[in-house]
């Protein structure tokens, strides 16, 4: 059955697409970034901007410890910025570092509560981590969340996501 899970899990995330302590690769985490601005100057969303395609360039050379170096530098530049948060959050992901992935994630729900795709990564990111609960609770999130968007297409992976879990559960629980 696990490996039914992490097959949909892994299905589900390539279906989306696109503290103070440092991690293996000497960058520090979310918690320790705590300056979150209210507002962000239109330089600063350029400077992230840059850093976000640096970083994106450093993924496709292998260069994930610079990769998310950048990602880390370009949330603490922009803040309320999604796409550094997103794709630092899968690259987590890729290097099954859950914990890692659901720090960057719940960041970004706490700074953009309506972020569909937030809270499906989230999803993910607790369901390959071994949180069952969470993940149900944030798939069902994003269902909810699509839905009142009207976003057909991400609605309905989110809920093939929310299934797949709500199915995982049920096996396991008739063994």
């Amino acid at each position: 059955m696990k490996k039914i899970f992490i097959g949909v899990m892994t299905m589900s995330l390539f279906l989306v697409g696109c503290g103070s302590h440092e991690d293996a690769t000497g960058v520090e985490t979310q918690s320790e970034s705590k300056q979150v601005a209210s507002t962000v100057s239109p330089d600063s969303a350029i400077g992230a901007q840059q850093l976000i395609e640096q970083g994106k360039k450093h993924l496709n050379e292998r260069d994930v410890p610079l990769a998310i170096k950048n990602f880390h530098d370009a949330i603490v530049e922009n803040p309320r910025g999604e796409e550094a948060y997103l794709i630092l959050g899968q690259t987590y992901m890729e290097l099954q570092s859950y914990d890692r992935a659901i720090e960057t994630l719940s960041a970004l729900t706490k700074v953009d509560p309506g972020n569909g795709k937030a809270y499906y990564l989230l999803a993910v990111a607790n369901g390959m981590g071994g949180h069952k609960e969470l993940a149900k609770k944030n798939a069902q999130m994003s269902v909810e969340i699509f839905q009142g968007k009207k976003d057909q297409e991400n609605f309905l992976k989110s809920l093939a996501l929310l299934q797949g879990l709500l199915k995982s559960e049920k096996s396991e629980d008739a063994k």
